[in-house]
């Protein structure tokens, strides 16, 4: 329903800067359950005109395969939707990289 990537990379003087940053709502091609809608806001309205994964998927694989290490907030949900969203879009993610979570335990 929602994807936001950013890719950071060092400058010359070795400060992180934004060189590339994905945020996109997503159709999810299904109807958006009420109780979902209730805890982010993503309303079908809101979707209906929206790409499709697959339709940005090479967007994701590219800012995904340039990346050293992933940090998301609960990246274990993150992981795990994107692996299955992945397999059923037929999308190759490079996850030989080191993830870290940004949720406290």
């Amino acid at each position: 329903m929602q994807i936001a990537c950013a890719l950071y990379e060092k400058d010359e003087n070795a400060q992180r800067q934004c060189t590339s940053l994905l945020n996109k709502l997503i159709n999810p091609g299904c109807p958006i359950p009420p109780e979902t809608t209730a805890v982010h806001g993503i309303s079908d309205e809101m979707v209906k005109d929206a790409p499709t994964l697959k339709d940005i998927r090479w967007d994701i694989h590219k800012l995904f395969d340039t990346a050293d290490i992933y940090v998301a907030h609960n990246i274990a949900f993150d992981e795990r939707i994107l692996k299955q969203e992945a397999k059923r879009i037929e999308l190759p993610l490079p996850y030989k990289k080191s993830l870290y979570c940004t949720m406290k335990e």
